[in-house]
């Protein structure tokens, strides 16, 4: 059954570079998970706040969105998340070429390592311990509600999509090989804009078979042109049968974003979506580039 999250809201403001990236954490806790994410930070309800925490998080990068975004249920861009419908547990981007966002310490920290999850661990018994960080694929996804009067819903969802693939490759490996290699196409179109690219739904490195990354979304999708009808079942039955740990409400941790509470994540490694919600909310955030966050990182030596 599903938990609501619980957190703690830290008492400090923003305050130094160094505070903004190791002491204004606040701890967020979900019952039955010995963890802690501790990429939400305590800020003015603002734009203007939010954007102070990126810039110290190491930068803002831009993007067809803009570099700070601010977004409601207004299509004001071709993307659903314009709206008030839910949204299902996805990465963003699949449609660039370098995917933004990726994985940083502090998610470690929460959803544990790839050997974590190729060992059966699951996000639910995960105890508190260092864990190995791959810098090389760090960077961020920031997410921030400033307001939402008159309604309900719109809870935040988040998976770890390293397990549901640790999870895909033990029971179904034939399904493994098919979405470690088939190029998948995603396309994103609007007015003065058309990003297209083909990548695996999960990306390997050649030499370990270690998980580097996960481009799961079913709303980039381009239109698919395979080879022959089996090979067309066969895809769609590996695409189902990767959704089913995504979707599977004990492996998704939901809680509710509230002004004042900036949630960073790893788009690498971490799929998001949202509940359908009523009412007027305003959400903003942005996506903070690799190179930068590396840099800031090193410097307050979080990371080797």
């Amino acid at each position: 059954m599903r938990r609501e999250a619980k957190y703690r809201q830290c008492e400090n403001k923003c305050g130094s570079v160094d505070a903004i990236a190791t002491t204004n954490i606040i701890p967020f806790k979900r019952p039955g998970l010995g963890q802690r994410i501790r990429s939400v930070f305590r800020v003015d309800a603002t734009l203007e706040g939010t954007e102070e925490v990126c810039k110290r998080l190491g930068g803002i990068q831009h993007t067809l969105f803009g570099g700070m975004w601010k977004f409601t249920s207004q299509a004001v861009h071709a993307d659903t998340a314009y709206s008030t419908l839910p949204l299902a547990p996805h990465n963003d981007s699949t449609y660039f070429t370098e995917a933004t966002g990726s994985r940083s310490a502090i998610h470690s920290r929460l959803f544990g390592t790839e050997q974590d999850s190729a060992r059966g661990i699951s996000p639910k018994t995960l105890s508190p311990k260092t864990v190995k960080v791959y810098p090389e694929r760090v960077q961020l996804q920031v997410l921030h509600c400033l307001e939402h009067r008159d309604g309900s819903g719109g809870d935040t969802i988040l998976v770890d999509g390293f397990y549901g693939a640790a999870r895909l490759r033990e029971q179904h490996p034939e399904y493994f090989r098919l979405l470690s290699t088939y190029e998948l196409e995603a396309e994103y179109i609007e007015e003065g804009h058309h990003y297209r690219h083909a990548a695996p739904v999960i990306s390997t490195n050649p030499a370990t078979g270690d998980l580097k990354q996960i481009r799961f979304n079913i709303y980039d999708r381009a239109p698919m042109a395979f080879r022959s009808g089996e090979e067309c079942r066969s895809y769609y039955s590996a695409l189902k049968a990767l959704a089913h740990f995504y979707q599977d409400p004990g492996n998704q941790f939901r809680f509710k974003l509230t002004p004042g509470l900036i949630v960073v994540m790893d788009n690498f490694r971490l799929l998001h979506g949202r509940t359908a919600f009523t009412g007027s909310r305003v959400l903003c955030g942005c996506y903070v580039s690799r190179s930068d966050w590396l840099d800031r990182a090193r410097t307050l030596q979080l990371i080797a």
